[in-house]
């Protein structure tokens, strides 16, 4: 046990050093002058229309996430929509994106949901995210001028995943028997007992929620949800870039989308803090914006999202009469 603490205090100080350091790489050689003329420039008459855009993004998650789990069609939205704001809360006030765990852990607790199954939903999940935004960016790299090194990386990176998990999920899926198998002989090489009962029961769990899409009518609702899902959510970034007096073409939001979900799939601290605003500055850099009015850009958006999200995930904490700490205990 103490080993890993001691494993999870060097992630969180080499988490801490990475954002420390993207920080400082940010705010060198700033005028902070100009920065504050970012806030004046503001038109914040946007902010209810960005409020608005930030929950139907929500909504679309939370209808795509029906689709897999495999109870998940008997599965009331609003549970889901609740469990879903709920998770990104918990990675905002929580490191190294505790939500995607915390997702289906109270999901399996309000509703007749299996936490392994739940697990399985949010790799799947995450896998056809990866997918979109590797051919969203495809997309998008026809209309940059002079695009970063690193961001050939980092989509080259993301569509290895993509491609990867999407092998590893079609194994699974006509393999599941026998990889519940190995993975419970594992187990029980190094555990014993109700421990060992309790893995093995999670581990048939999840290679059952792989399976959950089992017809070429559920691939496709995912899928087209997952497109819309991420196209709104640029939508959501344009209006930002209208409200904060930055008029750039239609393919700015996209880019600045796309270029946030690369800097935040590094592990960070809570609330993607440093590793959102490399993601802004970068992304309007390519479209000859200064450091100032992007961190400017940034922060104005991230507390949109920060306060946006947190304060419906405290909402739907008080409707529910549990607290943070409750949620999580079973």
């Amino acid at each position: 046990m103490s080993e890993t603490r001691t494993g999870s205090r060097g992630l969180q100080w080499l988490s801490a050093v990475f954002v420390v350091v993207v920080l400082g790489w940010l705010f060198k050689s700033l005028d902070w002058n100009e920065v504050a003329e970012g806030f004046k420039r503001a038109d914040y008459r946007f902010l209810p229309l960005l409020v608005i855009l930030l929950a139907l993004n929500f909504l679309l998650r939370s209808w795509r996430w029906k689709w897999l789990l495999p109870e998940g069609r008997e599965i009331p939205l609003k549970s889901l929509l609740e469990a879903t704001v709920f998770g990104f809360m918990a990675s905002f006030v929580l490191p190294f994106r505790a939500g995607e765990v915390a997702r289906p852990w109270v999901l399996s607790r309000w509703e007749p949901v299996r936490f392994g199954a739940g697990v399985a939903s949010i790799v799947v999940e995450r896998i056809m995210d990866a997918l979109v935004v590797v051919v969203i960016l495809g997309l998008s790299v026809g209309h940059w001028e002079a695009p970063p090194e690193w961001l050939g990386a980092g989509a080259s990176l993301l569509g290895v995943v993509g491609g990867v998990g999407i092998v590893g999920l079609i194994l699974a899926y006509l393999f599941s028997a026998a990889f519940t198998k190995l993975g419970q002989k594992v187990i029980s090489l190094v555990f014993r007992g109700k421990l060992e009962a309790k893995l093995h029961e999670l581990v048939d769990e999840f290679f059952t929620g792989l399976k959950a899409i089992r017809t070429f009518g559920q691939l496709a609702v995912v899928v087209i949800t997952s497109i819309v899902m991420w196209l709104e959510l640029a939508v959501f970034y344009q209006v930002g870039l209208h409200a904060m007096g930055l008029d750039l073409p239609l393919w700015a939001g996209v880019t600045v989308m796309v270029l946030i979900a690369l800097a935040v799939a590094v592990p960070g601290l809570p609330g993607f803090l440093g590793t959102f605003q490399f993601g802004c500055v970068g992304a309007l850099a390519l479209y000859a914006v200064g450091k100032e009015e992007a961190l400017s850009y940034s922060i104005v958006m991230h507390v949109v999202q920060a306060v946006g999200i947190i304060g419906a995930g405290l909402w739907i904490l008080k409707a529910r009469g549990l607290s943070l700490k409750g949620a999580m205990e079973r």
